[in-house]
């Protein structure tokens, strides 16, 4: 539930700062935060500082998906929304799937810290990769 109140929460804190801030540094700083949220969930094991690192990761991961689409809509010609708005939908939902049918068997061999960490790593790798980011002129 407290991820989902971030979910909403970050959603419109991504429509307030996409105009305002450079799309660079918008989405590294937002991958680089994400990642200690992750692993610092995994180290916590106070409720409180749990329910907040929750709100915190729901709150950068639609944060970033926000701005991802946004960043690629205003790329698309009008004509083609629709066709890329579904591809990114189905793209998100597979990866999500993707994620949990491999979670599950490395949770298996390893621990909740193991698995924490590679996901914050792997988070961890796009930030960096992320800074390469340019934005190019709107489409609209």
């Amino acid at each position: 539930m407290v991820a989902g109140i971030g979910s909403l929460i970050g959603g419109g804190i991504a429509t307030l700062l996409i105009s305002k801030f450079n799309v660079r540094v918008l989405v590294s700083s937002a991958l680089f935060f994400f990642a200690i949220c992750v692993f610092g969930e995994a180290l916590s094991i106070w409720i409180p500082v749990t329910a907040t690192l929750r709100f915190l990761t729901g709150v950068c991961a639609t944060f970033l998906g926000s701005i991802i689409i946004m960043l690629v809509m205003n790329q698309t010609d009008q004509n083609r929304i629709g066709k890329v708005s579904g591809f990114l939908t189905q793209t998100f939902v597979g990866g999500t799937l993707i994620g949990i049918l491999v979670s599950g068997p490395f949770l298996a061999r390893s621990s909740i810290l193991v698995v924490y960490g590679v996901s914050a790593l792997t988070i961890l790798i796009a930030a960096i990769f992320s800074i390469k980011i340019k934005q190019a002129p709107s489409n609209s």
